[in-house]
């Protein structure tokens, strides 16, 4: 839906009210019955697109209640789910020709419980109101909702935190905007198109190697390293802790919960909270100090599913590591900032070649993952693991 370097994308805090609330729900709940049916009949009738679309069309005009919400949140996850589709059947196909041991990948069905699944988008500008009145210390912003809505005018307004970047200055448009719901707080997530680009004063010729870790999440070829702040790791715990509690405290036949489950609840929802919006906060700033510092930034394409799937007790580490967030946001502003990025293939074997001399390790001797110096028996280099690795990466065409 947001791809490309003239796209990029930007989650802003909504404040919407009780009655508002209610009706975002609503939309979130028809966006997953959307999904499934779609996904249903995919399975057992193996239809897809416009074949599906004029299945379930057939039963709308059954169904009377489906009239009373907009038809934009049926056509977006028609086509949310044929990207999808078209992503897993490559995957498959690649596990099939390479002999890999991976699992094949399937779509499953939404639920309810689950906080991933908590949101829908409005494709067009058309059903959205970008006007963005200031009203106090926040801004207005409005969708359009169904037939079934209360409110007589076309718009719904609500406030939100912020204005998106660049609106004011006329530098980037609105093309979409997906509403989440985390922890039952709401955002939305804008996705903008870039006008006019910001052109930083870069140095020439200066090349850089990035290569993603666990313990420190990015190393560049220059010798620094950005580790994890010490404010994440507290909060995770604290955030497991909390989990722990709410399982035992839960009862799962009655409706009606304890006074002291339902606070845990809001602890916990409290605490997932703070550690998205720190982590975020803490992405954003590394990767525009990169993107506006160096021309040309070279990036290993990993994949943290990969390395669960070698490495089984390394799971509970991943939750930390946000590779494919790091990678998208350092592909846009390098784009806005006027240089050039490049994805480094991660079966080049940068941790077991010697950048010095350019020895390949063999396969007896290959580095393991607890050995954190490189030495070369060739030449006798010594250097980081990781540095060794990011020196590689920038070498790489």
């Amino acid at each position: 839906m947001c791809s490309g370097n003239n796209y990029f994308r930007r989650n802003i805090r909504l404040y919407p009210n009780k009655q508002m609330q209610k009706e975002l729900d609503k939309l979130m709940d028809y966006d997953r019955y959307c999904w499934n049916k779609l996904l249903e009949y995919r399975k057992v009738d193996g239809l897809l697109g416009k074949e599906a679309l004029e299945k379930f069309r057939k039963l709308r005009s059954i169904e009377g209640w489906h009239y009373e919400i907009p038809n934009y949140i049926l056509s977006s996850v028609n086509k949310k789910l044929v990207e999808a589709i078209t992503e897993t059947s490559k995957i498959n196909s690649r596990i099939k020709k390479n002999h890999i041991n991976m699992p094949y990948q399937y779509l499953n069905f939404k639920t309810k419980k689950s906080k991933k699944h908590q949101s829908f988008i409005v494709p067009n500008d058309r059903y959205l109101d970008g006007s963005f009145k200031k009203k106090g210390k926040n801004y207005t912003f409005g969708i359009v909702l169904g037939r079934g809505s209360k409110v007589k005018s076309k718009y719904r307004m609500m406030q939100i935190a912020e204005l998106p970047p660049g609106i004011n200055t006329g530098d980037t448009e609105i093309a979409s905007a997906t509403i989440l719901k985390i922890c039952d707080a709401y955002y939305v997530s804008f996705c903008l198109k870039v006008i006019k680009s910001k052109h930083y004063d870069l140095a020439e010729n200066i090349v850089v190697g990035i290569d993603p870790g666990i313990k420190s999440i990015m190393t560049l070829s220059t010798g620094r390293k950005f580790k994890i702040p010490k404010k994440l790791k507290k909060l995770y715990k604290r955030q497991k802790y909390y989990r722990s509690r709410v399982k035992k405290r839960f009862k799962k036949d009655s409706r009606i919960q304890s006074k002291r489950c339902l606070k845990t609840i809001a602890k916990y929802n409290k605490t997932s909270r703070q550690i998205f919006n720190l982590k975020e906060d803490w992405l954003h700033k590394i990767t525009t100090k990169i993107s506006r510092k160096f021309r040309l930034i070279k990036l290993e394409d990993c994949d943290p599913k990969d390395i669960c799937i070698q490495y089984s007790y390394m799971k509970p580490k991943m939750k930390l590591v946000a590779w494919k967030h790091l990678e998208t946001y350092i592909e846009y502003k390098v784009a806005r900032c006027g240089g050039k990025f490049i994805r480094v293939s991660k079966y080049k074997a940068s941790t077991q070649t010697c950048n010095h001399c350019g020895y390949r390790l063999d396969t007896d001797k290959k580095m393991r993952l607890s050995d954190r110096i490189f030495v070369c028996p060739m030449c006798g280099y010594i250097e980081d693991r990781d540095i060794n690795a990011a020196k590689n990466i920038a070498k790489f065409n």
